[in-house]
This record gives C-alpha cells, structure tokens and sequence, in this order.
C-alpha cells in the first residue's frame, strides 16, 4: 500500500470520471500496478484500455488484472489483449490468424462493452488499422437458444468472415456442419460451441473441449452466442470497385503482366482476400 500513496488515488479517479487529462509520476513493485488498475477499474465501473510499452508488460499486466476480475459474461474472458501484428504491411504475408482473431475479438467487446473490464495494448497496436466498429457489428451473426437460425446464411457469413469450413472443430475460426446441427468457434470464446438444430430453431448450444470434441457433465450451456468475424479484412460489394483500382494501380506501378493482374482481380472478386490484402 505505501506504493499506492506514492501518488493521489482520488485526484487519479476524479480527473478521469471528468474525461479530464492528467499525469501521473509514480513508481511501484510489479504487482502493485494490476492493483491499481483493477481498483480504479471496479470505482470507474466502465472498460479499462491499458496502454504498456511491450509484449513483455502486456503479458504481465493480462495476468495480474485477471487476479482481480471474475468473469463478467458466461464463456468469455474479462481481461482481453490487442496486440500487434508483427508483419510489415509492406511483405505479401498475412498476419497470424489467432493474432489476427484476437485483436477482432478485443474490438468487438470493447466496442460494446460485452463483458469487459479491461483491453490491455501495446502503444505500436493501436497503430495498425482494424476493422471498424459498424463494419465488424455488420459482419457478426448472433445465434440464441430458442430462436430461428438460418444454417445455410450462417455458413455463408462464416465464410466471408474466414472461417475455415472443417471435418472437426479443433481451432478457433472453424466451423463443422453436423447432421443436426453445427459446431463453430467462435474468436471471442475460449472453447467451441456446438449447436443443436430443432427443425429451424436453436435446440441447445453447449461448449465442448476441442480435443475430446465431448462436453463435461456440467459443461456450459449458453444462452447466446456471438460469432465475430475470423480475420481483420472483409470485402463488401461496395468497397470492391476501390480495392481492383488500387490493385490494378499498383501492378502499374509493380509492372505485373494483365494475365496474373486478372487473376488477382478474379480472386478479389469471388471474396477471396489474398496475401498482403491487409496493407491495401
């Protein structure tokens, strides 16, 4: 505690209820930080965005606030990172799918406040561009116990979000159709979820360990479910004329012959999102 007194806790929370800019000189042990956070965190009652200088501090601070937080929405975690892509916008190479899920996942709940305390960032995060936050809510599809689900639509949202289409749901982003229903992994939850069809409504829908593809005894059933996008690119129509221009500019610029520029274009075209698309 005698870290805590290091500087004025109440003059911290007062400047931040009022939106007003403060700065804060202090020094304190490792694990006094988290504390502090999670205290002006629960005071605040609102969404903490934590801004560390590294992977490292991130790790640590993920790990320390979640000692202090108890889940607040059923099968999702109340501390959430946003980390950075580490590839160059400039090499053809897509960032990692899980990375690229979990900044999705952070996003989305940030902007809807879904059972979040706090979204910890690295400062370089928060300078790579993400989906926004109309576009990602249209791209999301919601499923709920007892309501009406059109499998055929939601497979065709999954698709154009990323998901991979698989035999067996060992991965988040996937998805696998059964013969009464599906299973999906969505990148806001830390397990898959299988849904049971009644004719066109939503029978059940219980989370399952992805190695033993069962659920416990107890396993958690879910009310809702939420299934964000997969990746942090989405081709809609109306984006389509601007992204073939940019690309056919940039083979100008690249002299790339028109028989690979228009299969590049055929590509874009269909949804497919090709390597480097992230930097378009």
């Amino acid at each position: 505690m005698d870290a805590i007194r290091r500087f004025d806790f109440e003059g911290l929370l007062l400047s931040l209820e009022h939106r007003a800019p403060v700065t804060v000189l202090a020094t304190a042990e490792a694990g006094v930080v988290p504390f502090v956070l999670a205290s002006l965190r629960h005071r605040l009652d609102r969404t903490l965005v934590v801004v560390v200088p590294d992977e490292t501090r991130l790790q640590h601070v993920v790990e320390g606030l979640q000692a202090f937080e108890g889940e607040q929405w059923l099968g999702l975690a109340p501390v959430v990172t946003f980390e950075a892509a580490d590839v160059s916008p400039y090499r053809e190479v897509a960032p990692p799918r899980a990375l690229a899920q979990r900044r999705v996942a952070a996003g989305y709940r940030l902007n809807l406040g879904l059972g979040l305390a706090a979204v910890v960032c690295t400062a370089e995060s928060l300078l790579t561009r993400t989906l926004g936050p109309q576009l990602l809510d249209r791209a999301t599809a919601l499923a709920s116990t007892g309501s009406n689900l059109d499998l055929v639509e939601l497979v065709e949202v999954l698709a154009a979000g990323g998901y991979e289409r698989v035999p067996v749901v060992e991965d988040p982003g996937s998805f696998a159709l059964r013969g009464d229903g599906i299973d999906v992994w969505s990148p806001l939850y830390d397990r898959p979820v299988r849904i049971d069809m009644r004719g066109d409504d939503v029978a059940a829908m219980r989370q399952f360990d992805p190695e033993t593809q069962i659920g416990d005894e107890l396993g958690s059933y879910l009310l809702d479910l939420v299934l964000t996008p997969a990746r942090e690119v989405r081709l809609e129509p109306a984006a389509l004329p601007e992204a073939e221009s940019r690309l056919t500019d940039l083979a100008d610029q690249l002299d790339v012959g028109n028989v690979e520029l228009q299969a590049l274009l055929g590509e874009v075209r269909q949804g497919h999102v090709v390597p480097g698309m992230e930097a378009l």
